[in-house]
């Protein structure tokens, strides 16, 4: 069986309350960290071992081999991400809040379907 391939936006206290976890879900593989501040996102990449490192929400989205993203950026730009995402067709996990509005929680939800 293929491991589930899932990538994390956002390098910061958020990522590291996820990243620990991997190690104890054999079905899941560490496959990229993206964050605007690359050196954070390269540091992170090798303290939990994850094969690539991008800087935007945009450059993570093309990576083929991505099934499902976590959310983890600050929450103004949560909108904006899955939005980018859910146009490239990942599975997102989201921290709270989606959006800071009605008509864009709407829109990542026209997206996401």
């Amino acid at each position: 069986m293929d491991k589930i391939k899932i990538s994390i936006l956002g390098c910061g206290a958020v990522a590291d309350l996820y990243l620990p976890i991997f190690k104890h879900l054999p079905e899941i593989e560490l496959h990229a960290l993206a964050d605007q501040n690359i050196s954070s996102g390269k540091a992170f990449a090798k303290r939990y071992k994850a094969d690539k490192v991008y800087s935007s929400a945009l450059e993570l989205s093309r990576d083929k081999e991505t099934d499902a993203v976590i959310v983890a950026t600050p929450p103004q730009h949560h909108a904006e991400n899955i939005c980018i995402l859910a146009e490239a067709k990942k599975h997102i996990l989201c921290e709270k809040p989606m959006a800071h509005s009605v008509k864009g929680r709407r829109r990542q939800v026209k997206l996401c379907k």
